[in-house]
């Protein structure tokens, strides 16, 4: 009697541990991540997180925007994208200032960065309908074309997403200061100046190829160390050497770190600023950062204890509230996000030194 009794206990005891196992499996199934496909032609409703002007664009540059809708094409809310500016032309006589953009990356609210193929469209009915399959935005036959661009419509009217056709009429949607659609050469008799697109304007992207990805729903921003990988539950244990997650090495200053890279190289601006790759940077140096937030904003956690934070694709680093003046912006290439050497010298404490032949930077 006393042995089935103890064979009892024994199958009690495995029947807990199986339910507290089956309630941890399916906790954690809550954070697997759900492969994602995104239709060609989804439209993702945005808002931009930093003013463009034909006065001063540039070719090349960068900015950032970010899903303004709970319905973000499939994308996870708090996605940011990056765009870059194609094309700009200066108002000139009859002329109204122009600036086209494409849109190259989509950045995960994990940091996850992802390749995209997306152009300019209005919100307007004529260019926007809802695909009865997806729920989402979708472009219609107008809106899918990627000869869209920001436009001034004219002095204090406002600015048109749409084309410039022959004559120099306009077609697209006008938005800011003016409302409603309009068509032709709806700016005879305005002088035409250079377009204004102020952070806040409301406008979509057209995905022209679909888009594929990974993502754990409520995994938080990710942390990056020089072990790889963490999660948003606090800066504690990085690893064996302490909560910084890098080594404070002895005697009177640091060793020099040769940092190496694969596949992705640094690169010098037709300014003359050497931009290097942030991520493999970071991590051989072993210094932790995360990626969040839109606009997509990195921060670095230094080993004296201060934080640097930036915006991608801005020129100004925060260090604990204080602005920093950078050379150039940060930008993201083929996927992978570039500093410029005087941020990886503010956020490293050290010297930066590119052997050009080597691809090696030394970190003194």
């Amino acid at each position: 009697m006393t042995g089935f009794f103890e064979d009892g206990g024994v199958i009690m005891r495995l029947r807990s541990i199986l339910l507290a196992v089956g309630l941890l499996l399916s906790l954690a199934s809550l954070a697997v991540a759900q492969t994602t496909v995104i239709p060609q032609y989804t439209v993702v409703p945005v808002v931009l997180d930093m003013g463009l002007s034909s006065s001063n664009a540039m070719v090349g540059q960068t900015f950032t925007s970010h899903c303004a809708s709970a319905n973000c094409g499939g994308f996870p809310a708090g996605t940011t994208f990056v765009g870059q500016v194609t094309s700009v032309t200066r108002a000139f006589r009859d002329i109204p200032g122009q600036i086209s953009v494409r849109f190259t990356q989509a950045i995960l609210p994990d940091g996850t960065p992802l390749s995209i193929d997306g152009t300019l469209t209005s919100l307007h009915a004529n260019d926007v309908t809802t695909n009865p399959n997806t729920g989402f935005l979708a472009a219609t036959s107008s809106g899918r074309s990627n000869r869209n661009k920001f436009i001034a419509y004219g002095a204090g009217a406002g600015l048109l997403i749409g084309a410039l056709t022959h004559g120099n009429a306009l077609i697209g949607a006008l938005i800011g200061g003016a409302a409603g659609y309009l068509y032709g050469a709806a700016t005879a008799g305005r002088a035409p100046g250079n377009v204004n697109v102020p952070a806040g304007t409301q406008f979509g992207i057209v995905m022209q190829q679909p888009v594929n990805f990974r993502y754990a729903a409520g995994a938080g921003p990710a942390y990056y160390g020089p072990y790889g990988q963490y999660n948003q539950y606090g800066m504690g244990g990085y690893n064996q050497y302490g909560t910084g997650g890098y080594v404070i090495p002895s005697g009177a200053g640091p060793s020099a770190i040769q940092i190496y890279y694969d596949g992705i190289q640094p690169f010098v601006t037709s300014s003359g600023t050497v931009m290097i790759p942030f991520r493999q940077t970071m991590q051989q140096a072993n210094i932790p950062f995360s990626v969040s937030g839109h606009p997509a904003t990195i921060k670095v956690y230094m080993p004296d204890g201060r934080q640097v934070t930036q915006i991608i694709g801005s020129n100004v680093a925060n260090v604990n509230g204080q602005n920093v003046v950078l050379s150039a912006p940060s930008q993201m290439v083929n996927g992978a996000l570039f500093e410029p050497a005087d941020f990886i010298s503010l956020v490293t404490g050290r010297d930066v030194n590119w052997n050009s032949s080597s691809g090696v930077v030394i970190l003194q």
